[in-house]
């Protein structure tokens, strides 16, 4: 199914249940748009790209129990006890305007492709504005079999409750996931550790200690260094 928009439950109950194919809404998908109408998406299977999910002005119920969605912008709370969340047109973002309650049963799929400096661009991230209670299991993926040369963030939160499970490509072995604080809030991060220097940076570097090294053995003591022999000679005549 294609369409520019989606409403379940317009005056009246409506229910849609997907069990299987693919949904592609290239705009909103509004349940329960108007007062007094009830709504009821059941993504039980299948995969639900949209650029939009919201509850409209009537009674609206999104149960996420399998399936993979796949959202821009999912407006409201969002309560997953099953299926994978995958962000957006992967990489992608996915913003969610409430909190984000993620079940044992449930999964999220981060993809990672080099140089992983743009979430959206080079990395997976999700938003959530606020609470993100997760339970269930990240399962990272690297696109084109690039391994980080920098950390990233894949989720962003006012508040986080990690009791997730975190699966890395084997590449990704040495790497750990780590909760930090962020100006408003706290991310999940892929902590590479120390950055390994690339070759031309370490001939530099041992360029440059080369020559600190020779330029303090030159004024050592109190005599002068003959280049010719590559001995120290004194200031009374030669040795």
């Amino acid at each position: 199914m294609n369409a520019t928009a989606l409403v379940v439950g317009h005056l009246g109950n409506g229910t849609f249940t997907q069990s299987g194919g693919t949904a592609n809404v290239n705009g909103t998908l509004t349940v329960a748009s108007q007062p007094g109408s009830v709504g009821t998406y059941n993504l039980q299977g299948g995969l639900l790209k949209a650029t939009t999910i919201t509850p409209g002005s009537g009674t609206a119920a999104f149960n996420f129990t399998g399936g993979t969605l796949s959202v821009g912008t999912y407006n409201g709370d969002l309560t997953q006890t099953g299926g994978t969340l995958s962000p957006g047109n992967s990489p992608g973002i996915t913003h969610i305007t409430g909190d984000w309650n993620m079940g044992a049963s449930s999964f999220a799929s981060i993809n990672y492709q080099a140089p992983g400096i743009t979430a959206g661009v080079d990395f997976d991230q999700i938003i959530v504005d606020g609470i993100a209670d997760l339970n269930g299991t990240f399962n990272l993926f690297s696109l084109d079999e690039s391994v980080p040369t920098v950390g990233f963030n894949f989720l962003t939160a006012s508040s986080i409750n990690n009791n997730a499970t975190f699966n890395l490509p084997e590449s990704w072995s040495a790497f750990t996931i780590n909760l930090v604080p962020e100006d408003e809030g706290f991310a999940l991060q892929l902590d590479i550790g120390s950055p390994v220097p690339e070759p031309a940076t370490i001939v530099s570097m041992l360029s440059g200690l080369l020559m600190l090294t020779f330029r303090r053995v030159f004024r050592l003591g109190e005599g002068r260094f003959d280049r010719a022999s590559m001995r120290r000679t004194g200031k009374k005549g030669k040795k």
